[in-house]
């Protein structure tokens, strides 16, 4: 495979749509399980996940091949040739903020230019046309390190003449050269290119509002790429080609669906609008959930397979594009192989660890805040909560009346259709009735015998963007207390946040609540704001923050102040012992408490799970029962979970250099079982349903770290959780209790830092 072989000149040579199912699949079958070997056997990084897949490669069928995640090539450098072989580099867009890196040799390089040849000719001919190129030649300014776009004009213009680039460096209309490419060739055969959202937004919108038209006798427009950002302006095929042929007359047009990482393997549209595989590729569509194949009409991520990429492991990679395979070789245009529409892309996953550094924009300029009358000044929060002018005679700390208000709120939700709903606000409920409120009031006079703690004053809360009731908890906690409060949540907060916070100005207003609306305001606003962030630091004397490490940095270094707690980022984990396999759907139903809610994005949540001296027989029955009892579960992680849950599964396969016992994926959750797992190793881990496994004989065996905080228990006497007590941990808790909110966090009494003595 290090130069071409008369293997790689003949299946070049074939005829592109012509064989079917049987034939294709002989043909490929050889070739894709080859590169597979020799892509195992010289890039480091893809063996390690197929090993972990296939210790010994036990690979009968096309299908077998591991799908490879596309997005790993946004992250690694992932080359099967010697730095020196490296003949150019290939980079995708990066509308994500990541650019793919692809390494070809020079017999990649020929070989994705002979492939792509071949495509275009059998649907253009031989024949140079003159080529309208709907981008700027600016694109084209660094032919060794070539973008995803570079790539498809040179691809293209290889069958084009006369070139005229439509668009001015600022993608600008070059007017002037598109009026006179139009007057020269309407009446003449054309090609032409373009990415499809440059192509609507630079060309075609503007041709419209320009009123520009041309009379093309015969066009053909080719354009991929999808829509990118501009997901919202994105509009239906038949809308995008009846708008062209409006302004540009007798346009034959076909998208393509393709991707860097396989440049020279396209997949074109046909007259009946049905994307087609070339002979040198194969199309899969799998479920997200477990990457178990798709039926045909039946919607899955799609899979690309391709022979041509030589130099790196790119020969079957798993997109994050959705689609459905409509059939195979029965297309009514004629041409043999799998035919198939693409979807677009899986909705974007929120990235709501506790880090908060995402920039957006709010349209609410109301910036009033009656508690800190300096912020007048600063840009656009969206005030959903503002407290009342009245500040008078604050009840004291645990006062009866403040009380009375929480647990009036705990009713209102236990009681209200919407909450009940969501098992989220349920245990939020639970946690404020009177009776739980009483118990914690006794641990707050049992600080202050001599009943002289009072309020802090102002406390500035920083919500985290991953578990959306936390916050809520230490603002009712600070309530309590006594304290007037700010609260910012994140404007990557979920449904749950929204809802709660919708949920407490209905309260308000419906129980004319009079101390919640002078001692709550809740603020949103760009992370990036950080003269807000600093304002309202400034007016606080106290400040919580829930955030990741860097943004907890970040916000001290701009904003220093005098007292706070901050609460970083952590892992968690459980640990199990179990002699029989007695209980196990109950023991299933406390594990799920801890597991599944806030999809697995709490810092308490549990991401591994430590067997202590239990037999394999009584783990698999566990396991066999937590599966059952979560596919049935009415809480689900979403199809873009899913996918990511997949993605990160395999970067801990990549990044591992452990031994990986096993690993499977289910609907709901996906389990690795490794033979050593290390705080590095967890704090790569995403959530989503994704769960590390390890057999331990004893509990130093723990993966014991500064980041871990809560290690949740089955089975374990109460000498060994004394011991765990003094290990790097900050809180041992019963199987079920992970989540569970208690005024002692993180070794941190929240009732002593939210007042203080005379």
């Amino acid at each position: 495979m290090n130069a071409p072989t008369e293997k790689n000149t003949a299946l070049t040579d074939l005829a592109i749509y012509q064989y079917s199912h049987s034939d294709k699949q002989t043909i490929l079958a050889e070739k894709l399980l080859a590169l597979t070997n020799y892509h195992r056997e010289h890039c480091l990084l893809y063996a390690r996940f197929i090993n972990a897949h296939y210790p010994n490669l036990a690979i009968n069928h096309i299908n077998d091949i591991p799908p490879f995640a596309a997005r790993h090539f946004k992250e690694y450098l992932l080359a099967s040739i010697a730095e020196k072989d490296i003949f150019r580099t290939l980079h995708s867009s990066g509308t994500s903020g990541q650019n793919s890196q692809i390494v070809l040799d020079a017999q990649t390089a020929q070989l994705q230019s002979t492939t792509l040849v071949k495509i275009l000719q059998h649907w253009l001919g031989k024949a140079r046309r003159p080529m309208l190129i709907i981008d700027t030649s600016a694109t084209l300014k660094q032919p060794n390190a070539m973008t995803a776009r570079a790539a498809g004009i040179r691809g293209f213009a290889m069958f084009g003449r006369d070139h005229c680039y439509a668009l001015n460096e600022d993608l600008s209309l070059n007017t002037q050269a598109v009026v006179d490419f139009f007057d020269k060739y309407q009446q003449t055969p054309v090609l032409i290119f373009g990415f499809t959202y440059i192509v609507w937004q630079y060309f075609i919108d503007v041709l419209k509002q320009k009123n520009i038209t041309a009379q093309f006798s015969h066009a053909s427009l080719f354009h991929g790429g999808g829509w990118k950002k501009l997901q919202a302006q994105a509009v239906s095929n038949k809308v995008f080609k009846a708008q062209i042929t409006q302004q540009l007359g007798q346009v034959s047009i076909h998208d393509y669906y393709g991707m860097v990482e396989q440049t020279g393997t396209i997949h074109i549209e046909c007259e009946h609008g049905y994307l087609h595989t070339p002979i040198w590729a194969d199309v899969i569509t799998r479920r997200a959930s477990d990457l178990t194949i798709a039926d045909h009409g039946e919607q899955g991520l799609i899979q690309v397979n391709s022979i041509i990429a030589q130099s790196y492991p790119g020969h079957a990679l798993l997109t994050e594009d959705l689609g459905i395979i409509i059939g195979e070789d029965t297309c009514p245009c004629g041409r043999k192989g799998k035919y198939f529409h693409v979807h677009g892309r899986v909705p974007k996953a929120q990235i709501r660890g506790c880090s908060d550094t995402l920039p957006s924009t709010s349209n609410n300029t109301d910036i009033n805040i009656n508690h800190a009358n300096t912020l007048d000044s600063v840009d656009n929060p969206q005030w959903h909560i503002k407290a009342a002018e009245q500040k008078a005679n604050l009840p004291v700390p645990w006062h009866s009346s403040l009380i009375d208000e929480v647990s009036l709120f705990s009713t209102f939700l236990l009681n209200n259709r919407q909450s009940k709903q969501q098992p989220e606000l349920v245990a939020l409920a639970f946690w404020c009735r009177k009776a739980n409120l009483e118990k914690i009031k006794q641990d707050y006079i049992s600080l202050s015998p001599d009943n002289k703690r009072h309020a802090i004053g102002n406390v500035f809360h920083i919500a985290p963007a991953n578990v959306d009731t936390v916050f809520f908890y230490s603002l009712l906690l600070s309530v309590l207390s006594g304290n007037t409060n700010v609260v910012r949540i994140s404007e990557r907060s979920g449904d749950i946040c929204r809802l709660l916070i919708t949920l407490l100005k209905t309260f308000i207003a419906k129980n004319n609540s009079p101390l919640f609306s002078q001692m709550i305001s809740i603020v949103e606003y760009n992370a990036n704001n950080l003269a807000l962030t600093k304002s309202l630091s400034q007016w606080s004397d106290f400040r919580i923050i829930w955030g990741g490490d860097l943004a907890i940095e970040t916000i001290n270094k701009i904003a220093p102040v005098e007292q706070q707690v901050c609460f970083p980022t952590r892992f968690s984990i459980a640990v199990m012992h179990l002699v029989a396999a007695d209980d196990l759907n109950n023991l299933a139903k406390q594990f799920i408490a801890d597991f599944l809610p806030f999809h697995q994005q709490a810092c308490s949540s549990p991401k591994a799970l430590f067997w202590l001296n239990t037999n394999t027989a009584i783990q698999q029955q566990f396991k066999n029962e937590l599966i059952s009892q979560l596919e049935q579960h009415q809480q689900k992680f979403t199809l873009t979970e899913q996918s990511e849950r997949q993605i990160n599964l395999q970067e801990l396969l990549l990044e591992n250099d452990k031994s990986i016992v096993s690993n499977h994926s289910h609907k709901q959750i996906a389990t690795i079982e490794f033979d050593t797992i290390t705080p590095v190793l967890i704090a790569n881990h995403n959530g989503n349903g994704l769960l590390l496994m390890q057999n331990i004989s004893d509990l130093s065996e723990l993966p014991f770290d500064e980041k871990l905080q809560t290690v949740s228990t089955y089975g374990i006497c109460e000498n060994e959780l004394l011991a765990l007590n003094n290990k790097q941990c900050k809180r041992v808790v019963n199987l079920g209790q992970a989540l569970t909110f208690n005024h002692l966090w993180d070794g941190i009494n929240l009732l002593e830092k939210m007042t203080k003595h005379s």
